[in-house]
């Protein structure tokens, strides 16, 4: 589903006209795997999009901006830090790659200008998304890739394979060529769309396997509670011969005036330790119990039984899913892979590295694979949050702004972050381990210190630099 290399070209070819000197101004990254650059050219503003996603790799015009995560990813904040007020000066690809390369120029001062190279790689699985400087080397990555990739890290240059291949102007095209980016557009809005029907679909039957476990869970209770349903019988039978109980009885036999088909004895069980009041008490007390939780259980099941029914309906209305279709992004990344990718990596002011881990599978493969025991582990206290880790190369001291720095990491990559201050405990990576059967991200800690920090808009502006 990924756009071929001559179809790049042809997108390429129509768009190139209307965004050549165009200035960027601003930048979007609707998930990680891709970016929208808004741009001013021409007296009007266009939305350029491109995805590095393994199955729907491509770049085109859009006409709107998708959804975009309330907290934007560093790369999308290193982006706008270098890229914002940059004009482009030409659009490239790759001979017969999948690869596109934006070359810009950000004023800095009257004459002076800064050089970078916006680098899509559509490759699919192999996919970035690049910033280079004037000369080609690398000052981020979206994705941080290992395998085949190793050689895009930070301050590596990137080589340049293939024989650059200019994008056509778009009068050297037929007519019937003009509106290929938006059949592009249209073919990648359906895909997408019967994308999210589907995840939608999916996440909405494991609601309604989640939600028929819960009944199984609800009728097994209210068998247990049957047990108790003669009860208040017992307790009237026990009141009628009230004279022939004693303390230390186990159990009683008495006629049962409530069966009606002939003389029919009932064994009621009694508790020794109980007086014959108690025990009277206790099986009234009992039978309440079970009117109550038969009640509170025949309630439970009659609604749960309605969420289903409603979300069975769900799946097949129109109108539920158009609702819910504009809220969801798209990605075909399991979440099983989700702790794969690599750490945020940042720089201390000391040149120290500090790692933040990006989802909770992440958090402990940081934590227990990449740290080691001498390295200093950071966490926001009683807040959910990503764990960082300073990298101290076997040092015994660490300097104060690096701990600060990675503090600062920890609000920022927190529930904390809104507020923008809150305790952080530091320790030692060896002090730290995990709970026997606790979930990912989840970890114990001693020898812990700390740390109150309030966010520092310009370090925060240096760490993302």
């Amino acid at each position: 589903m990924s756009l071929k290399s001559e179809e790049i070209s042809k997108i390429l070819s129509e768009i190139k006209a209307s965004l050549q000197y165009g200035r960027i101004q601003n930048i979007y990254q609707p998930s990680e795997y891709s970016l929208t650059l808004e741009i001013r050219a021409g007296n009007k503003n266009h939305l350029l999009y491109f995805s590095a996603e393994p199955h729907l790799s491509r770049i085109h015009l859009i006409s709107e901006k998708y959804p975009n995560p309330s907290t934007p990813y560093p790369f999308c904040m290193f982006l706008r830090k270098h890229l914002k007020g940059a004009r482009i000066e030409e659009i490239l690809q790759l001979q017969d790659r999948r690869i596109v390369i934006i070359r810009l120029a950000k004023n800095i001062g009257i004459g002076e200008h800064i050089k970078y190279n916006l680098i899509a790689e559509l490759d699919g699985r192999k996919g970035n998304i690049i910033l280079a400087n004037g000369d080609m080397k690398i000052l981020t990555t979206a994705l941080k890739r290992g395998g085949e990739n190793m050689d895009l890290v930070t301050d590596s240059s990137y080589e340049l394979i293939n024989h650059i291949l200019p994008a056509h102007s778009a009068d050297q095209l037929s007519h019937n060529n003009i509106s290929f980016n938006v059949k592009v557009a249209e073919r990648y809005g359906i895909i997408e769309r019967d994308i999210k029907i589907e995840k939608i679909k999916k996440e909405t039957a494991q609601k309604i396997k989640k939600l028929e476990k819960k009944v199984v869970g609800l009728k097994s209770d209210l068998i247990k509670l049957e047990r108790y349903k003669e009860d208040n019988i017992k307790g009237e039978l026990l009141k009628v011969n009230f004279r022939s109980l004693k303390r230390g009885m186990q159990i009683i036999t008495v006629k049962n005036y409530y069966y009606q088909q002939g003389d029919s004895l009932l064994k009621i069980e009694l508790d020794p330790s109980l007086s014959p009041s108690e025990n009277i008490e206790r099986y009234f007390r009992r039978y309440k119990k079970y009117e109550r939780g038969k009640n509170e259980i025949l309630k439970q099941i009659n609604l749960t039984k309605e969420k289903i029914d409603n979300l069975m309906k769900n799946m097949e209305n129109k109108n539920f899913l158009e609702e819910h279709i504009s809220a969801l992004s798209v990605s075909f990344v399991s979440k099983k892979n989700e702790g794969k990718s690599s750490p945020r990596t940042f720089r201390s002011s000391d040149g120290l590295t500090i790692f933040v881990g990006k989802n909770n599978r992440q958090n402990d493969e940081l934590t227990f694979r990449i740290a080691k025991g001498n390295d200093m582990w950071l966490h926001v206290r009683d807040f959910p949050g990503s764990h960082v880790v300073i990298q101290t190369g076997g040092r015994k001291d660490i300097p104060r702004e690096s701990l600060l720095d990675a503090a600062a990491l920890a609000v920022y990559f927190s529930k904390l972050k809104s507020a923008e201050k809150g305790n952080v405990i530091y320790t030692l990576r060896k002090y730290v381990r995990k709970p026997k059967g606790a979930e990912a991200g989840k970890v114990l800690c001693s020898q812990d210190k700390n740390l109150f920090i309030k966010l520092d808009k310009k370090r925060i502006e240096r760490l993302f630099s």
